[in-house]
C-alpha cells in the first residue's frame, strides 16, 4: 500500500510507493504488452497460477514463478521434482 506523506515546499500530500509496488506494476506493465491478463497469469515452467507480481521473473515467452526462477538446490521447482 502506498505512503501518503506531507511534502512541505508542495504543501500538499505525496504518494510513495514501495519497491514492492514498483516491481509489481511493471510486471503488470510487461504482461500486458505481452498480451497476457496479469489477473489470470500461470508459470511458464511448472502451471501454477501466480499471485503475487512483484516476485516473478518476466521473459519473452511470459512469467516465471519465484521457484522455477532460483537455482534448484536453493528452492526446487516442482516440476522439476515430478520429472
Amino acid at each position: 500500500m502506498a505512503r501518503m506523506w506531507m511534502d512541505p515546499t508542495l504543501r500538499c500530500e505525496v504518494r510513495r510507493y514501495s519497491r514492492k509496488e514498483i516491481q509489481a506494476q511493471v510486471n503488470v506493465k510487461m504482461l500486458t504488452e505481452l498480451g497476457i491478463n496479469p489477473h489470470d497469469v500461470h508459470c511458464g515452467c511448472c502451471g501454477l497460477q501466480l499471485t503475487d507480481l512483484s516476485t516473478i521473473k518476466v521473459s519473452s515467452r511470459g512469467a516465471i514463478g519465484p521457484e522455477c526462477s532460483k537455482p534448484g538446490h536453493v528452492m526446487p521447482c516442482r516440476h522439476k521434482e515430478v520429472a
